[in-house]
């Protein structure tokens, strides 16, 4: 997990307190490991609306950081239900960090106040394995064979890479005929492991082996 807190802020002029704006947003990184050191990505999505809360601290509570401190966590525990304990400390010391270097820039009592906009992103990255991933999807059987009947069904859940006519793009690797040749719509497949082949081909394959063909070369 990975926790992104970004903070900008200034001097609120004319006012002896200080608001802080939060915004909290999680994100699902999903990456393939294609069975070595490298991982692709290969989706990045919201786990969670985005939340936001803001926080009053008067001047003279700022004066006593431990009292600040637990008035930061309290309010963004409160508001921000799905933030984790570490996330909100990290945050409340970060926040207080930059209040106090505003403060060395103060020259006068109207400056005692600020304004700061918070940025808080918790990251969760699941790396999925490819080998793992191609017995899961295909439905291996004990003897260590496809069972037809359920390898067309998880084949047929797979990504459909084209399905049209057109002009030659490239070989299947398993028939070693060129894509689109004929005037017939050709379906092709796209597996985890991102080597596509025809839909015939891949299910008669996969009748017979547990593996993709090129990966196995």
């Amino acid at each position: 997990m990975a926790i992104n807190i970004s903070i900008k802020g200034d001097h609120l002029p004319d006012n002896d307190y200080s608001m802080v704006h939060i915004i909290f947003n999680q994100t699902i990184r999903q990456f393939r490991n294609l069975g070595g050191i490298e991982l692709i990505l290969v989706s990045e999505f919201s786990s969670a609306p985005e939340q936001w809360t803001s926080i009053y601290i008067n001047s003279d509570m700022l004066s006593n950081q431990t009292l600040s401190r637990n008035h930061i966590c309290n309010v963004v525990s409160k508001n921000l239900k799905l933030m984790y304990r570490a996330v909100i400390d990290h945050l409340a010391d970060k926040i207080l960090t930059t209040i106090e270097s505003l403060s060395e820039t103060t020259k006068t009592d109207a400056d005692k106040g600020f304004y700061l906009e918070a940025e808080v992103e918790v990251v969760t990255e699941d790396v999925v394995n490819y080998m793992s991933t191609m017995v899961d999807v295909y439905n291996v059987d004990q003897s260590d064979k496809m069972v037809g009947r359920d390898s067309r069904s998880a084949i047929d859940k797979l990504k459909v890479e084209a399905e049209f006519n057109g002009d030659s793009g490239g070989r299947c690797g398993i028939c070693v005929k060129e894509y689109f040749t004929t005037n017939e719509t050709e379906l092709i497949r796209r597996l985890p492991c991102l080597h596509v082949y025809h839909h015939d081909c891949v299910i008669s394959w996969f009748e017979k082996h547990n593996s993709c063909p090129s990966c196995r070369l």
